[in-house]
Protein backbone atom coordinates (compact mmCIF):
# COMPACT_ATOMS: atom_id res chain seq x y z
CA UNK A 1 0.00 0.00 0.00
CA UNK A 2 2.86 2.28 0.81
CA UNK A 3 4.72 1.25 -2.33
CA UNK A 4 1.69 2.52 -4.14
CA UNK A 5 1.79 6.22 -2.02
CA UNK A 6 5.02 6.69 -3.37
CA UNK A 7 4.23 5.67 -7.13
CA UNK A 8 1.49 7.95 -6.81
CA UNK A 9 3.65 10.87 -5.66
CA UNK A 10 5.71 10.62 -8.77
CA UNK A 11 2.48 10.73 -10.90
CA UNK A 12 1.37 14.10 -8.85
CA UNK A 13 4.47 15.16 -9.98
CA UNK A 14 3.30 15.29 -13.71
CA UNK A 15 -0.54 16.15 -12.53
CA UNK A 16 -0.03 18.19 -10.58
CA UNK A 17 2.86 20.14 -10.72
CA UNK A 18 4.06 20.04 -7.55
CA UNK A 19 7.74 20.92 -6.86
CA UNK A 20 10.28 18.56 -7.49
CA UNK A 21 11.72 18.82 -3.88
CA UNK A 22 8.49 18.50 -2.45
CA UNK A 23 7.74 15.04 -4.10
CA UNK A 24 11.17 13.72 -3.46
CA UNK A 25 11.53 14.82 0.38
CA UNK A 26 7.73 13.57 0.47
CA UNK A 27 9.11 9.89 -0.81
CA UNK A 28 11.92 10.04 1.67
CA UNK A 29 9.15 10.47 4.08
CA UNK A 30 6.78 7.36 3.25
CA UNK A 31 9.71 5.06 2.81
CA UNK A 32 10.66 5.94 5.93
CA UNK A 33 7.15 4.77 6.81
CA UNK A 34 7.17 2.14 5.17
CA UNK A 35 10.71 0.86 7.01
CA UNK A 36 9.28 1.20 10.18
CA UNK A 37 5.97 -0.52 8.80
CA UNK A 38 7.69 -4.00 8.28
CA UNK A 39 10.37 -3.68 11.09
CA UNK A 40 7.54 -3.68 13.37
CA UNK A 41 4.44 -5.40 14.52
CA UNK A 42 2.38 -2.80 15.91
CA UNK A 43 1.33 -1.66 12.61
CA UNK A 44 -2.61 -0.47 13.00
CA UNK A 45 -4.18 0.75 9.88
CA UNK A 46 -4.05 3.68 7.38
CA UNK A 47 -6.99 5.68 5.57
CA UNK A 48 -6.53 7.52 2.44
CA UNK A 49 -8.53 10.67 1.31
CA UNK A 50 -8.35 12.17 -1.69
CA UNK A 51 -9.78 15.81 -2.74
CA UNK A 52 -9.30 16.76 -6.14
CA UNK A 53 -5.95 17.65 -5.99
CA UNK A 54 -5.44 17.51 -2.52
CA UNK A 55 -4.41 14.36 -0.30
CA UNK A 56 -4.13 13.38 2.85
CA UNK A 57 -2.55 10.33 3.87
CA UNK A 58 -2.77 9.34 7.58
CA UNK A 59 -0.36 6.38 9.41
CA UNK A 60 -1.18 5.09 12.73
CA UNK A 61 1.31 2.63 15.13
CA UNK A 62 -0.13 1.61 18.24
CA UNK A 63 0.62 -1.01 20.85
CA UNK A 64 -2.65 -2.60 20.06
CA UNK A 65 -3.69 -6.33 18.80
CA UNK A 66 -4.51 -5.55 15.12
CA UNK A 67 -8.08 -3.84 14.76
CA UNK A 68 -11.05 -2.50 13.18
CA UNK A 69 -12.38 0.25 14.32
CA UNK A 70 -15.84 0.67 12.65
CA UNK A 71 -17.00 3.76 12.22
CA UNK A 72 -20.85 5.58 12.05
CA UNK A 73 -22.16 4.98 8.63
CA UNK A 74 -23.87 7.30 6.48
CA UNK A 75 -27.02 5.23 5.98
CA UNK A 76 -29.05 7.96 3.74
CA UNK A 77 -27.81 10.72 1.42
CA UNK A 78 -28.74 13.22 3.49
CA UNK A 79 -27.45 11.93 7.00
CA UNK A 80 -24.94 13.47 8.78
CA UNK A 81 -25.47 12.18 12.51
CA UNK A 82 -27.27 9.37 14.57
CA UNK A 83 -28.25 7.95 17.26
CA UNK A 84 -27.73 4.63 18.60
CA UNK A 85 -30.56 2.95 19.99
CA UNK A 86 -29.63 -0.72 20.92
CA UNK A 87 -26.67 -2.46 20.97
CA UNK A 88 -27.79 -6.15 20.31
CA UNK A 89 -24.18 -7.45 20.99
CA UNK A 90 -21.82 -7.14 24.23
CA UNK A 91 -17.82 -6.89 24.08
CA UNK A 92 -16.35 -10.37 23.89
CA UNK A 93 -19.44 -11.55 21.54
CA UNK A 94 -18.40 -13.21 17.86
CA UNK A 95 -19.63 -11.32 14.79
CA UNK A 96 -20.05 -12.23 11.00
CA UNK A 97 -21.36 -10.76 7.78
CA UNK A 98 -24.50 -9.83 7.54
CA UNK A 99 -25.41 -9.91 12.18
CA UNK A 100 -27.06 -5.97 13.04
CA UNK A 101 -24.65 -5.60 15.88
CA UNK A 102 -26.51 -1.95 16.88
CA UNK A 103 -29.99 -0.22 15.84
CA UNK A 104 -29.35 3.23 14.47
CA UNK A 105 -32.10 5.99 13.84
CA UNK A 106 -30.85 8.28 10.87
CA UNK A 107 -32.77 11.18 9.58
CA UNK A 108 -35.12 8.96 8.13
CA UNK A 109 -36.30 5.41 9.68
CA UNK A 110 -34.19 3.10 12.52
CA UNK A 111 -32.23 1.00 10.83
CA UNK A 112 -29.92 -2.14 11.95
CA UNK A 113 -25.79 -1.79 11.77
CA UNK A 114 -25.11 -4.70 9.57
CA UNK A 115 -21.38 -6.23 10.04
CA UNK A 116 -19.76 -6.96 6.37
CA UNK A 117 -16.84 -8.90 8.00
CA UNK A 118 -16.32 -11.81 10.98
CA UNK A 119 -14.30 -11.01 14.38
CA UNK A 120 -15.08 -10.28 17.97
CA UNK A 121 -16.33 -7.00 19.54
CA UNK A 122 -13.00 -5.81 21.75
CA UNK A 123 -14.50 -2.47 22.47
CA UNK A 124 -18.06 -0.36 22.18
CA UNK A 125 -17.14 3.06 22.07
CA UNK A 126 -20.48 4.99 21.74
CA UNK A 127 -23.28 3.58 24.16
CA UNK A 128 -26.88 3.27 24.37
CA UNK A 129 -29.25 6.24 24.01
CA UNK A 130 -25.99 8.23 22.65
CA UNK A 131 -27.64 11.33 20.33
CA UNK A 132 -25.81 13.38 17.72
CA UNK A 133 -23.05 10.51 17.24
CA UNK A 134 -21.33 12.25 13.94
CA UNK A 135 -20.96 9.84 10.44
CA UNK A 136 -17.13 8.69 10.23
CA UNK A 137 -17.37 8.96 14.15
CA UNK A 138 -16.16 5.58 16.33
CA UNK A 139 -18.24 3.40 17.74
CA UNK A 140 -17.11 0.07 17.84
CA UNK A 141 -13.79 -1.68 17.86
CA UNK A 142 -13.04 -5.28 16.11
CA UNK A 143 -10.35 -7.59 16.54
CA UNK A 144 -9.28 -11.06 14.99
CA UNK A 145 -8.70 -13.09 17.72
CA UNK A 146 -10.84 -14.04 20.74
CA UNK A 147 -7.90 -13.30 23.21
CA UNK A 148 -7.50 -9.68 22.27
CA UNK A 149 -10.33 -8.74 23.47
CA UNK A 150 -8.98 -8.36 26.79
CA UNK A 151 -6.22 -5.79 25.03
CA UNK A 152 -9.07 -2.83 24.74
CA UNK A 153 -10.34 -3.45 28.20
CA UNK A 154 -9.54 0.47 29.24
CA UNK A 155 -9.34 1.60 25.89
CA UNK A 156 -10.66 4.88 25.60
CA UNK A 157 -11.28 6.23 22.11
CA UNK A 158 -9.13 9.37 21.18
CA UNK A 159 -11.00 12.90 21.09
CA UNK A 160 -10.40 14.85 18.04
CA UNK A 161 -10.87 18.15 19.25
CA UNK A 162 -7.47 17.95 21.34
CA UNK A 163 -5.24 17.45 18.15
CA UNK A 164 -7.01 20.27 15.83
CA UNK A 165 -6.19 22.47 19.12
CA UNK A 166 -2.73 21.72 19.20
CA UNK A 167 -2.32 21.65 14.58
CA UNK A 168 -4.02 25.18 15.38
CA UNK A 169 -1.09 27.15 16.21
CA UNK A 170 1.45 26.13 13.91
CA UNK A 171 -1.04 26.66 11.09
CA UNK A 172 -1.45 30.20 12.75
CA UNK A 173 2.52 30.79 13.03
CA UNK A 174 3.54 29.73 9.63
CA UNK A 175 2.69 33.32 7.88
CA UNK A 176 4.45 35.61 10.34
CA UNK A 177 7.67 34.86 9.38
CA UNK A 178 9.63 37.68 8.01
CA UNK A 179 10.35 36.73 5.04
CA UNK A 180 8.36 33.49 3.60
CA UNK A 181 9.94 30.01 2.46
CA UNK A 182 10.99 28.94 -0.89
CA UNK A 183 9.02 26.02 -2.08
CA UNK A 184 11.77 24.10 -1.79
CA UNK A 185 12.54 24.73 1.98
CA UNK A 186 9.34 25.10 3.03
CA UNK A 187 8.56 21.52 1.77
CA UNK A 188 11.88 20.69 3.03
CA UNK A 189 11.56 21.81 6.65
CA UNK A 190 7.94 20.28 6.81
CA UNK A 191 9.00 16.69 6.28
CA UNK A 192 11.92 17.09 8.36
CA UNK A 193 9.29 18.20 11.29
CA UNK A 194 7.13 15.27 10.53
CA UNK A 195 9.97 12.81 9.94
CA UNK A 196 10.63 13.63 13.50
CA UNK A 197 7.09 12.13 14.89
CA UNK A 198 8.51 8.71 14.13
CA UNK A 199 10.76 8.84 17.57
CA UNK A 200 9.19 6.25 19.72
CA UNK A 201 7.60 3.25 17.74
CA UNK A 202 5.51 2.36 21.33
CA UNK A 203 3.72 4.94 21.21
CA UNK A 204 0.49 5.68 18.88
CA UNK A 205 1.91 8.32 16.36
CA UNK A 206 -0.16 10.06 13.42
CA UNK A 207 1.52 11.09 10.46
CA UNK A 208 -0.17 13.79 7.85
CA UNK A 209 1.25 14.68 4.50
CA UNK A 210 -0.50 16.93 2.73
CA UNK A 211 -0.16 18.05 -0.91
CA UNK A 212 -1.65 21.27 -2.04
CA UNK A 213 -1.46 22.09 -5.19
CA UNK A 214 -0.24 26.14 -5.74
CA UNK A 215 0.17 26.76 -1.89
CA UNK A 216 3.52 27.00 -1.54
CA UNK A 217 3.87 28.95 -4.90
CA UNK A 218 1.21 31.49 -3.48
CA UNK A 219 2.81 32.11 -0.35
CA UNK A 220 5.84 32.47 -2.33
CA UNK A 221 4.48 35.24 -4.06
CA UNK A 222 3.07 37.19 -1.15
CA UNK A 223 -0.05 35.82 -0.36
CA UNK A 224 -1.88 37.60 2.47
CA UNK A 225 -1.95 35.38 6.11
CA UNK A 226 -5.70 36.29 6.24
CA UNK A 227 -6.11 34.37 2.82
CA UNK A 228 -4.35 31.43 3.97
CA UNK A 229 -5.80 30.73 7.15
CA UNK A 230 -9.53 31.37 5.48
CA UNK A 231 -11.98 28.05 5.44
CA UNK A 232 -12.04 28.89 1.65
CA UNK A 233 -8.25 27.95 1.46
CA UNK A 234 -7.51 30.50 -1.04
CA UNK A 235 -10.27 31.19 -3.97
CA UNK A 236 -11.59 27.56 -3.33
CA UNK A 237 -14.12 26.74 -1.10
CA UNK A 238 -14.55 23.05 0.23
CA UNK A 239 -18.15 21.90 -0.20
CA UNK A 240 -19.86 18.85 -0.36
CA UNK A 241 -21.47 18.52 -4.22
CA UNK A 242 -24.82 18.32 -2.44
CA UNK A 243 -24.65 21.52 -0.46
CA UNK A 244 -23.15 22.74 -3.27
CA UNK A 245 -25.94 22.30 -4.90
CA UNK A 246 -28.80 23.45 -2.19
CA UNK A 247 -26.51 26.81 -2.02
CA UNK A 248 -26.94 27.32 -5.63
CA UNK A 249 -30.11 26.48 -5.52
CA UNK A 250 -30.88 29.28 -2.89
CA UNK A 251 -28.51 31.60 -4.23
CA UNK A 252 -26.26 31.42 -0.80
CA UNK A 253 -22.64 32.46 -1.42
CA UNK A 254 -20.65 29.60 -0.37
CA UNK A 255 -17.94 31.93 1.08
CA UNK A 256 -20.05 33.27 3.38
CA UNK A 257 -20.77 29.78 5.13
CA UNK A 258 -19.14 28.14 8.23
CA UNK A 259 -18.60 24.58 7.42
CA UNK A 260 -19.15 22.11 10.66
CA UNK A 261 -17.05 19.24 8.45
CA UNK A 262 -13.92 17.68 8.54
CA UNK A 263 -11.03 20.46 7.74
CA UNK A 264 -13.65 23.16 7.88
CA UNK A 265 -16.00 21.41 4.93
CA UNK A 266 -19.47 22.60 4.35
CA UNK A 267 -22.14 20.20 4.67
CA UNK A 268 -25.83 20.32 3.44
CA UNK A 269 -26.75 21.41 7.41
CA UNK A 270 -24.63 24.48 6.93
CA UNK A 271 -26.49 25.78 3.98
CA UNK A 272 -29.99 24.85 5.27
CA UNK A 273 -29.08 26.95 8.48
CA UNK A 274 -27.21 29.76 7.25
CA UNK A 275 -28.78 33.25 7.64
CA UNK A 276 -27.36 36.21 6.30
CA UNK A 277 -28.13 38.24 9.33
CA UNK A 278 -24.98 38.39 11.19
CA UNK A 279 -26.48 39.21 15.05
CA UNK A 280 -29.05 36.75 15.03
CA UNK A 281 -26.77 34.05 13.87
CA UNK A 282 -24.58 34.84 16.36
CA UNK A 283 -27.18 34.66 19.28
CA UNK A 284 -28.58 31.55 18.10
CA UNK A 285 -25.50 29.53 17.09
CA UNK A 286 -23.79 30.21 20.43
CA UNK A 287 -25.85 27.60 22.53
CA UNK A 288 -25.30 24.80 19.76
CA UNK A 289 -21.59 25.31 20.10
CA UNK A 290 -21.48 24.77 23.51
CA UNK A 291 -23.73 21.54 23.56
CA UNK A 292 -20.67 19.84 20.38
CA UNK A 293 -23.51 17.94 18.49
CA UNK A 294 -25.54 17.16 21.56
CA UNK A 295 -29.48 17.39 22.17
CA UNK A 296 -30.52 19.89 24.11
CA UNK A 297 -32.38 18.23 27.36
CA UNK A 298 -36.05 18.51 27.66
CA UNK A 299 -37.50 20.74 29.98
CA UNK A 300 -39.62 19.61 33.13
CA UNK A 301 -42.73 18.98 33.69
CA UNK A 302 -44.11 22.85 34.05
CA UNK A 303 -47.50 25.25 34.11
CA UNK A 304 -48.45 28.40 32.41
CA UNK A 305 -49.65 31.24 34.11
CA UNK A 306 -53.10 29.91 34.41
CA UNK A 307 -52.06 26.89 35.46
CA UNK A 308 -52.16 24.67 32.06
CA UNK A 309 -50.11 21.84 32.36
CA UNK A 310 -47.66 21.10 29.64
CA UNK A 311 -44.50 18.25 28.89
CA UNK A 312 -41.91 19.28 26.70
CA UNK A 313 -41.36 16.32 23.80
CA UNK A 314 -37.72 16.01 22.88
CA UNK A 315 -37.61 15.69 19.06
CA UNK A 316 -36.95 12.22 17.06
CA UNK A 317 -34.41 12.41 13.97
CA UNK A 318 -37.13 11.28 11.92
CA UNK A 319 -39.43 14.55 13.60
CA UNK A 320 -36.35 17.15 12.53
CA UNK A 321 -35.96 15.92 9.50
CA UNK A 322 -39.47 15.81 8.25
CA UNK A 323 -39.65 19.44 10.14
CA UNK A 324 -36.80 20.35 7.93
CA UNK A 325 -37.91 19.01 4.49
CA UNK A 326 -41.40 20.34 4.88
CA UNK A 327 -40.26 23.49 5.64
CA UNK A 328 -37.71 23.61 2.90
CA UNK A 329 -40.70 22.83 0.54
CA UNK A 330 -42.93 24.98 1.79
CA UNK A 331 -40.72 28.01 1.48
CA UNK A 332 -38.60 27.16 -1.45
CA UNK A 333 -41.42 25.35 -4.17
CA UNK A 334 -44.21 27.21 -5.46
CA UNK A 335 -46.69 25.32 -4.70
CA UNK A 336 -50.61 25.17 -6.42
CA UNK A 337 -53.46 22.42 -6.53
CA UNK A 338 -55.66 21.21 -8.86
CA UNK A 339 -58.82 19.18 -7.61
CA UNK A 340 -60.71 16.80 -9.23
CA UNK A 341 -63.36 14.58 -9.23
CA UNK A 342 -63.39 10.52 -9.96
CA UNK A 343 -66.43 8.72 -10.48
CA UNK A 344 -65.72 5.23 -8.62
CA UNK A 345 -68.26 2.84 -9.65
CA UNK A 346 -66.63 0.98 -12.48
CA UNK A 347 -62.99 0.93 -10.72
CA UNK A 348 -64.88 -0.86 -7.56
CA UNK A 349 -67.04 -3.44 -9.70
CA UNK A 350 -63.33 -4.15 -11.17
CA UNK A 351 -61.67 -4.45 -7.71
CA UNK A 352 -64.49 -6.73 -6.16
CA UNK A 353 -63.84 -9.30 -9.49
CA UNK A 354 -60.02 -9.11 -9.12
CA UNK A 355 -59.98 -10.35 -5.11
CA UNK A 356 -61.63 -13.27 -6.19
CA UNK A 357 -59.06 -14.24 -8.37
CA UNK A 358 -56.36 -12.57 -7.24
CA UNK A 359 -53.43 -13.88 -4.99
CA UNK A 360 -53.09 -10.88 -3.07
CA UNK A 361 -55.45 -8.94 -1.96
CA UNK A 362 -55.78 -5.75 -4.21
CA UNK A 363 -56.45 -2.89 -2.32
CA UNK A 364 -57.56 0.59 -4.00
CA UNK A 365 -54.42 2.26 -2.86
CA UNK A 366 -52.86 -0.21 -4.82
CA UNK A 367 -54.45 0.58 -8.27
CA UNK A 368 -54.20 4.24 -7.45
CA UNK A 369 -50.57 3.32 -7.99
CA UNK A 370 -51.03 1.59 -10.77
CA UNK A 371 -52.96 4.63 -12.45
CA UNK A 372 -50.37 7.66 -11.29
CA UNK A 373 -47.98 5.59 -12.64
CA UNK A 374 -49.78 4.96 -16.39
CA UNK A 375 -50.72 8.86 -16.17
CA UNK A 376 -47.08 9.55 -15.38
CA UNK A 377 -46.07 7.90 -18.37
CA UNK A 378 -48.61 9.54 -20.43
CA UNK A 379 -47.57 12.92 -19.38
CA UNK A 380 -43.30 13.12 -18.52
CA UNK A 381 -43.22 16.25 -17.50
CA UNK A 382 -45.57 15.30 -14.04
CA UNK A 383 -42.68 12.24 -13.56
CA UNK A 384 -39.46 15.14 -13.18
CA UNK A 385 -37.58 16.87 -10.87
CA UNK A 386 -36.07 20.29 -10.99
CA UNK A 387 -32.37 20.17 -10.54
CA UNK A 388 -31.54 24.09 -10.83
CA UNK A 389 -30.27 23.99 -13.80
CA UNK A 390 -31.92 21.72 -15.68
CA UNK A 391 -35.13 19.62 -15.21
CA UNK A 392 -34.31 15.99 -14.96
CA UNK A 393 -37.27 13.68 -16.41
CA UNK A 394 -37.93 10.01 -15.98
CA UNK A 395 -38.79 7.14 -17.85
CA UNK A 396 -39.97 4.58 -15.44
CA UNK A 397 -42.73 6.25 -12.41
CA UNK A 398 -41.02 5.53 -8.75
CA UNK A 399 -44.22 6.22 -6.67
CA UNK A 400 -43.10 6.89 -3.15
CA UNK A 401 -46.39 6.01 -0.98
CA UNK A 402 -46.91 8.12 2.62
CA UNK A 403 -46.70 5.29 5.32
CA UNK A 404 -47.56 6.40 9.09
CA UNK A 405 -44.97 4.40 10.93
CA UNK A 406 -46.32 5.98 14.30
CA UNK A 407 -43.46 8.50 15.05
CA UNK A 408 -43.34 10.18 11.55
CA UNK A 409 -44.27 9.89 8.34
CA UNK A 410 -41.99 7.44 5.74
CA UNK A 411 -42.20 7.07 1.93
CA UNK A 412 -41.23 3.27 0.84
CA UNK A 413 -41.15 3.18 -2.87
CA UNK A 414 -42.66 1.15 -5.41
CA UNK A 415 -40.01 1.26 -8.21
CA UNK A 416 -41.17 0.84 -11.74
CA UNK A 417 -44.62 0.41 -10.89
CA UNK A 418 -45.70 0.91 -14.50
CA UNK A 419 -43.79 -2.28 -15.69
CA UNK A 420 -45.78 -3.93 -12.76
CA UNK A 421 -49.01 -5.98 -12.88
CA UNK A 422 -51.82 -5.10 -10.03
CA UNK A 423 -51.16 -8.15 -8.04
CA UNK A 424 -47.07 -7.22 -8.12
CA UNK A 425 -48.23 -4.13 -6.18
CA UNK A 426 -50.12 -5.30 -3.77
CA UNK A 427 -47.66 -7.73 -2.93
CA UNK A 428 -44.63 -5.14 -3.04
CA UNK A 429 -46.92 -2.67 -1.25
CA UNK A 430 -47.59 -4.89 1.64
CA UNK A 431 -44.24 -5.94 2.62
CA UNK A 432 -43.00 -2.33 1.96
CA UNK A 433 -45.88 -1.61 4.38
CA UNK A 434 -44.99 -3.46 7.20
CA UNK A 435 -41.20 -3.05 7.38
CA UNK A 436 -42.04 0.77 7.42
CA UNK A 437 -44.01 0.18 10.57
CA UNK A 438 -41.63 -1.85 12.34
CA UNK A 439 -38.70 0.03 11.38
CA UNK A 440 -36.99 -2.29 9.12
CA UNK A 441 -36.71 -0.52 5.65
CA UNK A 442 -33.45 -0.77 3.88
CA UNK A 443 -32.18 2.62 2.85
CA UNK A 444 -32.43 2.11 -0.85
CA UNK A 445 -36.48 1.35 -0.52
CA UNK A 446 -37.27 4.64 0.65
CA UNK A 447 -34.61 6.68 -1.09
CA UNK A 448 -35.29 8.12 -4.32
CA UNK A 449 -38.91 8.30 -5.82
CA UNK A 450 -40.41 10.69 -8.79
CA UNK A 451 -44.05 11.29 -7.77
CA UNK A 452 -45.69 10.62 -4.41
CA UNK A 453 -49.06 9.67 -3.12
CA UNK A 454 -50.69 10.10 0.13
CA UNK A 455 -53.90 8.63 0.87
CA UNK A 456 -56.32 9.71 3.81
CA UNK A 457 -59.32 8.38 2.38
CA UNK A 458 -59.47 5.49 4.96
CA UNK A 459 -59.05 8.00 7.70
CA UNK A 460 -62.37 9.77 6.18
CA UNK A 461 -60.93 12.90 5.14
CA UNK A 462 -62.56 13.94 2.26
CA UNK A 463 -60.37 16.01 0.60
CA UNK A 464 -56.78 17.99 1.56
CA UNK A 465 -53.64 19.37 0.22
CA UNK A 466 -49.83 17.27 0.64
CA UNK A 467 -46.79 19.15 0.34
CA UNK A 468 -44.74 18.54 -2.40
CA UNK A 469 -41.51 15.90 -0.87
CA UNK A 470 -38.50 17.53 -3.02
CA UNK A 471 -36.83 17.20 -5.61
CA UNK A 472 -39.92 15.62 -6.94
CA UNK A 473 -42.29 17.86 -8.47
CA UNK A 474 -45.80 16.55 -7.43
CA UNK A 475 -47.71 14.78 -4.91
CA UNK A 476 -51.53 13.18 -4.90
CA UNK A 477 -53.72 13.82 -1.87
CA UNK A 478 -56.71 11.33 -2.16
CA UNK A 479 -59.63 11.75 -0.47
CA UNK A 480 -62.49 9.30 1.03
CA UNK A 481 -65.17 7.74 -1.64
CA UNK A 482 -68.72 9.32 -1.14
CA UNK A 483 -72.35 9.36 -2.77
CA UNK A 484 -73.63 11.95 -4.77
CA UNK A 485 -76.81 12.78 -6.79
CA UNK A 486 -75.56 13.21 -10.59
CA UNK A 487 -77.92 13.78 -13.46
CA UNK A 488 -78.75 11.03 -15.88
CA UNK A 489 -80.65 12.01 -18.78
CA UNK A 490 -84.12 12.95 -17.56
CA UNK A 491 -83.57 11.66 -14.09
CA UNK A 492 -80.87 11.65 -11.52
CA UNK A 493 -79.03 8.66 -10.20
CA UNK A 494 -76.22 8.04 -7.63
CA UNK A 495 -72.93 7.22 -7.99
CA UNK A 496 -69.48 7.29 -5.83
CA UNK A 497 -67.49 9.75 -5.81
CA UNK A 498 -64.04 10.30 -4.78
CA UNK A 499 -62.20 13.82 -4.92
CA UNK A 500 -58.04 14.07 -5.44
CA UNK A 501 -55.91 17.14 -5.53
CA UNK A 502 -52.18 17.25 -7.10
CA UNK A 503 -50.26 19.12 -5.68
CA UNK A 504 -47.77 20.65 -7.97
CA UNK A 505 -44.32 22.52 -8.57
CA UNK A 506 -44.56 25.44 -10.95
CA UNK A 507 -41.37 25.68 -11.79
CA UNK A 508 -41.37 22.08 -13.64
CA UNK A 509 -45.36 21.83 -14.11
CA UNK A 510 -47.72 23.98 -15.28
CA UNK A 511 -51.24 24.01 -14.91
CA UNK A 512 -52.22 22.46 -18.04
CA UNK A 513 -49.87 19.57 -17.94
CA UNK A 514 -51.06 19.26 -14.40
CA UNK A 515 -54.73 19.49 -15.54
CA UNK A 516 -53.83 16.80 -18.90
CA UNK A 517 -52.19 14.19 -15.87
CA UNK A 518 -55.30 14.46 -13.64
CA UNK A 519 -57.40 13.61 -17.09
CA UNK A 520 -55.22 10.57 -17.50
CA UNK A 521 -55.65 9.38 -13.83
CA UNK A 522 -58.97 10.11 -14.18
CA UNK A 523 -59.92 7.98 -17.41
CA UNK A 524 -57.68 5.15 -15.80
CA UNK A 525 -60.05 5.10 -12.59
CA UNK A 526 -63.57 5.36 -14.46
CA UNK A 527 -62.58 3.22 -17.37
CA UNK A 528 -59.93 0.58 -15.82
CA UNK A 529 -60.15 -1.88 -19.15
CA UNK A 530 -57.75 1.14 -20.68
CA UNK A 531 -54.86 0.14 -18.24
CA UNK A 532 -54.32 -3.00 -20.18
CA UNK A 533 -53.90 -1.08 -22.94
Amino acid sequence: MLRRSVNFLSKAKRISGLPKAQIEASSVLLQSVQKAMFSSSIWNNSTYQYKNLTTVTRYNFASEPSNVKLAMPALSPTMEQGNIIKWHVKEGDKVGPGDSVCDIETDKATLGFEMQDEGYIAKILVPDGTKGVKVGSPIVILVDKQGDVAAFANYKADAPAPAAKTEAPKQAETPKQPAPQTPTKAAESHNEHQSKNFKGDHHRTNVQIRFTHGRANSQARGASSHGAQSHAQGDRVFASPFARKIAREKGIDLSQVQGSGPNGRILVHDVETFTPRAAPETKAEAPKAGAAGQKAAPQQPGATAQGNQYQDVPLTSVREIIAKRLLESKTTIPHYYLKIEVTMDEISAMREKLNKESKSKISFNDIFIKAASLACREVPEVNSQWHGSFIRKYKNADVSVAVDTGSGLITPIVFAANTKGLNEIATTTKALVEKAKTNTLKPQEFQGGTFSISNLGMLGISRFAAVINPPQSCILAVGKTGKKIVPDGESFKEVNVMEVTLSCDHRVVDGAVGARWLQAFKGYLEKPYTMLL
